[in-house]
Parts: structure tokens; C-alpha cells; sequence
């Protein structure tokens, strides 16, 4: 009998997907009471971290308001968000009425194990992702890394040509041409990374 909903789980949703294991004290947890569950081959889950938009192509049942959460924040809108289930992997969904993913969750490790022992029995689905073009980023390994990167390329983007100059001899000590931000973008990397973030705090807090 195929199983189309898991109970009583924790979510950590946010924009980017962030591993259980850097989840932290502060993250505000969805308690989730029931969400729907669907499974997919090995390679579409790596795929599915990637994408931006999902189409799902086989006919369902009908997801929009089947996930019940026990207390959810209130910028968050549960009405098209479910599980993606690999023999390996499992992620949650969040979408917008358009099939935009708008923010993803892993699991907490022993959760996902529970899933994956049922894996043969759940509905399995057909589905095409959209990948999302990112800009190229240096090798990020924490959580810390990547926030500081999203606040560096924010603080790049307000930046004029004259502060573009200035950064770009700052971390590469030489009048080097910069030509638009993503030049800028491009010249960072692990060791640099700091190096701006500083640089913008400093602003930031004066």
C-alpha cells in the first residue's frame, strides 16, 4: 500500500538549502503534523537542490493545503510545500502558486532515515526542474561562509564604480580594471572573502 504523507516532523526552511548539521539555536523550526511525500530517481534529488522552479508531470493528488503544521510562522505559506524522497536523500518543498521553489529543508538525520526505510512506498512521481543560475562562487564550506558571501554580494551591488575600485585594490593590492560588479564578484575567493566582509562591517556599523 503505497504511503503518501509523513507525520510529526521538524523543517528548517529557508532560500538556500542548509544541511541538518549547520542548522542553529536560533533558526526558527516548522513542527509539521502532516506533509504530503513523493519519490523520485537517485539523480533528480542533487537536481532538485539546485532548481528554482519544479513541474510535476504525472497527475497527483491534489497537494495544495495537505501539509498541516502544529505552529508555523507566519511569513511562511504552506500551501504548496511538500517531500521529495530519493532512495538516498530526502527535501522538502516550499512553492508559490507559479511551481517557484521558494525555500527548501533538509531533514534532522534520524527523520530521514525513518523516511528512507519506507522508500519503495511511496508514489512516485515524474518531474522537470529549472535550474537556477547563480553567480559562480568561491568554495563556501560552512553556513557562516555563505551568509557572509550573500552580504558581501548585496553590499557589492549598492556599490558605485568609485567603491568598486576601492575594493577591488583592496583585496588584490593593484589598480586592476573593474569594469561592472560582477568583475568585482569574480575576483573573490576563500581568502579574500573575510577581507571584504570587514570592509563592509566597518561601514555597516559607523
Amino acid at each position: 500500500m503505497k504511503k503518501n504523507f509523513i507525520f510529526d516532523i521538524l523543517l528548517n526552511f529557508n532560500k538556500e538549502f542548509i544541511e541538518y548539521y549547520e542548522w542553529n539555536t536560533d533558526d526558527i523550526l516548522s513542527h509539521i503534523k502532516k506533509i504530503p511525500i513523493f519519490s523520485i530517481p537517485d539523480e533528480k534529488i542533487v537536481e532538485v537542490l539546485k532548481a528554482k522552479k519544479i513541474s510535476i508531470l504525472n497527475k497527483l493528488p491534489e497537494i495544495k493545503n495537505q501539509t498541516e503544521v502544529y505552529c508555523k510562522r507566519k511569513a511562511d505559506d504552506f500551501s504548496y510545500t511538500f517531500l521529495l524522497c530519493s532512495s538516498e536523500k530526502v527535501v522538502a518543498i516550499m512553492l508559490d502558486d507559479q511551481k517557484n521553489i521558494i525555500k527548501k529543508s533538509d531533514l534532522l538525520i534520524d527523520e530521514e532515515d525513518e523516511i528512507l526505510e519506507n522508500y519503495q512506498n511511496y508514489t512516485k512521481i515524474s518531474i522537470e526542474l529549472e535550474e537556477q543560475k547563480e553567480i559562480e562562487k568561491p568554495l563556501l564550506i560552512t553556513r557562516e561562509e555563505k551568509n557572509k558571501f550573500n552580504f558581501i554580494i548585496e553590499k557589492i551591488n549598492q556599490s558605485n564604480p568609485e567603491k568598486l575600485k576601492y575594493l577591488a585594490y583592496e583585496i588584490t593590492n593593484d589598480n586592476i580594471k573593474i569594469n561592472s560588479k560582477k568583475d568585482l564578484i569574480n575576483l573573490l575567493n576563500n581568502k579574500n572573502l573575510n577581507i571584504l566582509y570587514n570592509l563592509f562591517m566597518i561601514s555597516h556599523n559607523n
